[in-house]
C-alpha cells in the first residue's frame, strides 16, 4: 500500500506519497565518471530497486551541447556520499571557448538495468535538488539556476511555500505567471548569498535555510528526464560583448539526491497548474537589491563589500604566525588576517585569500579550512572552496583566552599542484573535524596565528585602563 505523507486542497498531491523506488546515493557506487569528456557519463550503480531488479542512474550531457569542468574529481558524490554532485566552472568571457566554460550544463538522467543496461521505466520516484544560492548578493555576483520542463514531473515541492522559499520561480521566456506556456521551461533561480559552510550534509536533516534552498520533484512512469543547470555571471549573459564581468569567477557544485522527507512532509506541493503567482526572478538591475543603511555590512567572496568596513589603523604586531606545517610561507600574516575590532573578550577579523598565483594568470585556491573558538566551549571549522586571489572569504569573531588577551586561529590551504601556489613539500594534514573532501595527493599547508585582543600599538596608559576594565 502507498503511504500518504499529506494531502493538499483539491486532492492527493502525488509527491506527498511514498515512492515505489527510493534513490540511494549513499549506497550506490560511482561506476564511471568521465562526464567532462565528449560522450562521457557519470554512472551511479545500484541506485535503487525497480520491480525487484537493481537499476543504475546514468548521467550524460544532452546531445549537441557542451559541458566542462576543471575539477572532474568533484563529480560523483558529495558530503559523505549522501548527495550526487556535478561540478561546473565559470570563467570570464575571454576564457570561454564556444561556451565551454560558461558554467552551464544540459544534462539527461536515465535509469538502466544494472545487468542488461536496458532502459528501465520507474513507476514512481522522487529527485531532489539542493543549495540553490549565489556567491554575491549584488548584480555582478555569480548566480545559480535550474531550468526544466516541469511537465516531465508529476509535481514539485518548495519549502515552506512559493513565497517563503529562497528558490524563485519564473518562465524561460521572461514571464512570471505560472504555469509557463506549453513548450516553455520553468526557471528555479537562486535569490540569496551562500557559502560552503552553509551547505547541507544530510538530505534528511536540514536547517530552515537549507530547506528553503531545495526542491523535490515527484516523477511517475519515467525512464529519463532532462534539465539545464547554470552557475553563471549575469552581466556576461546579458551582454557578452560589453560586459564588465563579475566580481568573482570560479566553480560551483550542483548537488542532488532522492527523497527529502523534511521537505516532502512540510513543503508546499505544486502541481502542473499552480495557483500561486511566484516572486520575480532576480535580474541584473541594481534596483532589485535592497540594502539597509542600518544593517551591518555583508562580506562576500566577491570582495566588493569590503569598502563597507572602516578598519582601525593596522598594527603589525597584533597578528603573529606562531606555527607552520608545510613549506609555503606567507610574506606577512597581516595579508591573510586583518583585524576589524578588538576587546578583552573577543577579536573580530577579516580573512583574506593571500596565496597568490605566479605570473599574470590567477587561479582560485581549491580549499581553505579555518578553525577557531567561537566561545569557551565550541570550536568551529569552516570550509571555503574556489577562493580567488585577494578576496575576503569570511569575517569571524574569535573568543579570547581567559588567562591572557590572545586568540588563536588555524588556517589550512589545500590546493592542486597545477595551480602552482603550493608545492609537493607542503605535507600538512587538515584536522579531521573539518571533514576535508579533496584528493589525498593534494598539497596542504597549515598556519596557526596568535591575535592580540588588546592592541600592541595603544599607549601604555590606555592599555592599563583596558586591563582594569576587564578585571
Amino acid at each position: 500500500m502507498v503511504a500518504e505523507y499529506g494531502v493538499r486542497a483539491g486532492g492527493l498531491c502525488y509527491g506527498k506519497t511514498q515512492a515505489e523506488t527510493s534513490l540511494d546515493f549513499f549506497g550506490a557506487t560511482v561506476k564511471e565518471s568521465n562526464l567532462h569528456k565528449e560522450g562521457g557519463k557519470l554512472v551511479y550503480e545500484n541506485i535503487g530497486i525497480v520491480r525487484d531488479n537493481p537499476v543504475n542512474l546514468v548521467v550524460s550531457v544532452v546531445d549537441g551541447t557542451k559541458y566542462s569542468t576543471t575539477k572532474p574529481a568533484k563529480n560523483g558524490k558529495w558530503e559523505g556520499g549522501k548527495f550526487g554532485s556535478i561540478n561546473l566552472m565559470t570563467f570570464k568571457i575571454p576564457k570561454q571557448e564556444d561556451g565551454l566554460y560558461d558554467g552551464t550544463g544540459n544534462f539527461q538522467f536515465c535509469f538502466h538495468d544494472s545487468k542488461t543496461n536496458d532502459l528501465v521505466e520507474v513507476d514512481s520516484f522522487q529527485w531532489s535538488v539542493y543549495d540553490l544560492d549565489e556567491r554575491n548578493h549584488k548584480a555582478d555576483g555569480i548566480k545559480e539556476k535550474l531550468i526544466m520542463d516541469v511537465t516531465q514531473a508529476s509535481d514539485y515541492m518548495l519549502y515552506p511555500n512559493t513565497e517563503g522559499s529562497e528558490v524563485k520561480l519564473s518562465c524561460e521566456d521572461g514571464s512570471v505567471t505560472l504555469p509557463c506556456a506549453p513548450g516553455v521551461r520553468t526557471v528555479f533561480h537562486s535569490s540569496t548569498k551562500g557559502s560552503g559552510k552553509d551547505n547541507p550534509t544530510d538530505p534528511d536533516n536540514m536547517t530552515e535555510q537549507q530547506l528553503k534552498r531545495s526542491i523535490v520533484f515527484g516523477f511517475e512512469n519515467k525512464s529519463c528526464w532532462t534539465f539545464t543547470y547554470s552557475h553563471y555571471c549575469p552581466p556576461d549573459v546579458a551582454d557578452p560583448v560589453n560586459s564588465k564581468g563579475c566580481s568573482w569567477y570560479g566553480g560551483g557544485n550542483f548537488q542532488f539526491a532522492g527523497e527529502a522527507k523534511q521537505l516532502i512532509e512540510e513543503g508546499e506541493c505544486i502541481t502542473k497548474s499552480p495557483t500561486v503567482a511566484p516572486t520575480d526572478v532576480p535580474t541584473m538591475s541594481p534596483t532589485n537589491i535592497v540594502e539597509s543603511a542600518t544593517e551591518p555590512p555583508i562580506i562576500t567572496n566577491g570582495g566588493d563589500d569590503d569598502d563597507d568596513f572602516i578598519l582601525p589603523p593596522p598594527c603589525p604586531e597584533d597578528v603573529t604566525l606562531v606555527k607552520q606545517v608545510g613549506v609555503t610561507e606567507l610574506s606577512d600574516p597581516n595579508d591573510a588576517v586583518q583585524i576589524v575590532s578588538q576587546d578583552l573578550a573577543t577579536v573580530t577579523v577579516k580573512l583574506n585569500q593571500a596565496w597568490t598565483s605566479p605570473g599574470d594568470e590567477a587561479f582560485p585556491v581549491d580549499y581553505i579550512y579555518y578553525s577557531f573558538m567561537e566561545d569557551s566551549f565550541n570550536e568551529k571549522c569552516y570550509e571555503e572552496d574556489q577562493v580567488l586571489d585577494g578576496t575576503i572569504y569570511d569575517t569571524i569573531t574569535i573568543q579570547c583566552e581567559v588567562t591572557k588577551p590572545l586568540a588563536l586561529l588555524n588556517i589550512c590551504v589545500a590546493d592542486g599542484i597545477a595551480n602552482e601556489k603550493l608545492t609537493v613539500e607542503d605535507n600538512a594534514v587538515v584536522p579531521r573535524c573539518c571533514h576535508p573532501s579533496f584528493p589525498e595527493d593534494t598539497p596542504v599547508v597549515c598556519y596557526t596565528f596568535e591575535i592580540n585582543c588588546l592592541s600592541e600599538c595603544v599607549e601604555e596608559e590606555e592599555r592599563q585602563r583596558g586591563l582594569l576594565r576587564g578585571s
